[in-house]
């Protein structure tokens, strides 16, 4: 039976994940009010960066005022016990190797995760392999090659993609 001080603990800890995401969901609503094109949950970017500092800040207020502890503290207490810290990050590290294999076990006997843009725009596999970039976040399907058969009930229209 979990006592009174470890259930607090766990709610602080979902207190603290609750406060990253509604902070970040506010911070994308301010740019979104004010028209600046930024995209928090972006994988690259001045988004992605931004989020970064929001998780700093608020794991920063997190251990300050709910834990009541120093940072600097924190980072002196760790190097004084480098040795432990070091066995604990193998254990992690390790964690970490063994749930990757699987992941990537899994995804390979489930046949790999790939975009196939032909399954999933309906075009042919000639107007698949022949897509030109007109714009920088705009693909359209070109002309079909010369010499391919192409099915008749297939349209080239625009299509929109995110183009890295």
């Amino acid at each position: 039976m979990p006592t009174i001080g470890e259930v607090m603990r766990i709610i602080y800890l979902l207190g603290l994940i609750a406060g990253i995401f509604l902070a970040s969901f506010g911070a994308q609503s301010i740019f979104n009010a004010v028209g600046i094109s930024i995209d928090l949950m972006a994988a690259s970017g001045a988004g992605q960066i931004i989020n970064y500092a929001i998780v700093l800040i608020c794991a920063y207020l997190f251990v300050t005022l709910v834990w009541r502890q120093s940072v600097t503290g924190f980072i002196v207490l760790y190097f004084q016990n480098w040795r432990k810290a070091r066995s604990g990050f193998w254990v992690c590290a390790g964690l970490a190797v063994i749930v990757g294999l699987l992941w990537y076990m899994f995804v390979f006997a489930a046949g790999g995760a790939r975009e196939d843009f032909a399954r999933m725009y309906a075009l042919t596999d000639a107007a698949a392999r022949n897509v030109r970039f007109s714009g920088a976040f705009l693909c359209k399907a070109a002309e079909p090659l010369l010499g391919v058969v192409t099915s008749p009930a297939k349209t080239y229209a625009s299509f929109p993609i995110s183009c890295p």
